[in-house]
C-alpha cells in the first residue's frame, strides 16, 4: 500500500509538470479533467516509463487502463511486479 501511495505521488508530480494542474488526485481524468490528447498521453507514457525504469506491455496500453492516476499507478505496480 505505501508504495502504491508513493507512486501515485510520483505521477501527481509528473503530470503536474505536464499540465499545471493544482488539484490531482488518483481519480483525476486524464482525458476528461486535464484534456490530454493522445500525443500527450504517449508523452506521459513514455516519461514514466523513464521515471521508473520500466516499459508497459503493448496490450496494456488502452486508455482504460491509464485514464486516472490510480489506474495508471495500478498498471506501473504491475509492470515493476514483473521484475
Amino acid at each position: 500500500m505505501k508504495e502504491k501511495k508513493k507512486i501515485e505521488s510520483i505521477l501527481i508530480l509528473i503530470i503536474n509538470e505536464l499540465k499545471d494542474y493544482k488539484n490531482l488526485d488518483v481519480d483525476t481524468d486524464i482525458v476528461d479533467d486535464l484534456n490530454f490528447d493522445s500525443l500527450e498521453i504517449i508523452n506521459l507514457l513514455v516519461i514514466v516509463e523513464d521515471k521508473f525504469d520500466m516499459e508497459f506491455d503493448g496490450d496494456d496500453m488502452v486508455l482504460e487502463n491509464v485514464r486516472t492516476i490510480g489506474l495508471l499507478s495500478g498498471l506501473v505496480i504491475k509492470q515493476l511486479d514483473k521484475r
